[in-house]
């Protein structure tokens, strides 16, 4: 039997999202005992024209960048991604980019 695993997906994107918001509730989640945390890996986000009629988000967070500094805050909490963007970047670089954040 295996071990039942609990993680949180963070709020990367949104009215007022900021990296120090990620940083605290990675923080706060890893304290709880959760195991992993994950952002999304879009470039934009947007709205239902229902909610705001641009349908774009205001502010949101680049995935690799935002996981790099949290890697480097945190101790045991798994990071990932709940996907990749895989058209919007070259194999090879997307792989160093995951590379360094390991080593991170």
């Amino acid at each position: 039997m295996s071990d039942i695993k609990f993680g949180v997906f963070l709020p990367t994107f949104g009215e007022g999202v900021t990296y120090q918001l990620n940083l605290d509730v990675t923080l706060t989640a890893e304290k709880l005992g959760f195991d992993s945390a994950w952002v999304c890996d879009h470039l934009f986000g947007v709205y239902s024209l229902a909610e705001k009629p641009s349908g774009l988000y205001p502010d949101i967070l680049e995935c690799w960048t935002t996981l790099s500094a949290l890697a480097a805050k945190t101790s045991k909490i798994r990071l990932g991604t709940s996907v990749v963007a895989i058209p919007y970047r070259n194999p090879a670089v997307l792989a160093k980019m995951a590379a360094t954040l390991d080593v991170i």
